[in-house]
C-alpha cells in the first residue's frame, strides 16, 4: 500500500505516525506534493494498474486513473484549518463515525472483499471491474 497526498511530507509523516507507527502497512511508500504537485498518477506507483485500488475523496486529482478510483466521502476527524466551516469535525464533537456503518468501515469491508477475491482468484484479473460495479451502487 501507498500513501499518496497532495500535502507536504511533514503532513504525511504525521498521519503515518498515527495510523502506521511501526511501518507495517505503508513502510516508506509515500508520495507527496513534492513528487506530484498538481495531479496524482499511478505512473509513480510500481504496480500493475489492473490490480490497484485508489481510495480518495477527490476525483479531479486523478485525471488518468479514474477507473482505479473508489471515491469516498471526505473524512474530517480534525478541522482542516477553515475557521468558517459550518460543520464541526469529529474531534470537535468528541465522536467518530459509526464503526459498523460509517464510510471508512464500509470501504474496509469492500477492500477486504476485493482482497479475498484476489486471494481466491475470483474476478482478480482486473480489479477495476469490481470498482466500477461498486461505484454504480454509490460512493462510500
Amino acid at each position: 500500500m501507498h500513501v499518496y497526498t497532495m500535502g507536504l511530507s511533514n503532513y504525511a509523516q504525521t498521519v503515518l505516525n498515527l495510523i502506521d507507527p511501526d511501518k507495517v502497512y505503508f513502510g516508506d511508500r509515500v508520495i507527496t506534493s513534492k513528487e506530484s504537485p498538481n495531479t496524482k498518477t499511478l505512473d509513480l506507483v510500481v504496480a500493475d494498474k489492473r490490480r490497484v485500488v485508489i481510495v480518495d475523496d477527490t476525483v479531479d486529482v486523478w485525471p488518468n486513473d479514474k477507473s482505479n478510483l473508489l471515491q469516498i466521502t471526505k473524512y474530517e476527524y480534525f478541522r482542516d484549518g477553515d475557521d468558517n466551516a459550518k460543520l464541526k469535525s469529529y474531534a470537535e464533537k468528541k465522536i467518530d463515525e459509526s464503526p459498523e456503518n460509517g464510510s471508512l468501515a464500509s470501504v474496509l469491508k469492500f477492500l477486504q472483499d476485493i482482497h479475498r477475491r484476489f486471494e481466491e482468484e475470483l474476478d482478480s484479473e482486473d480489479l477495476r471491474l469490481l470498482i466500477h460495479d461498486r461505484c454504480r451502487q454509490g460512493c462510500f
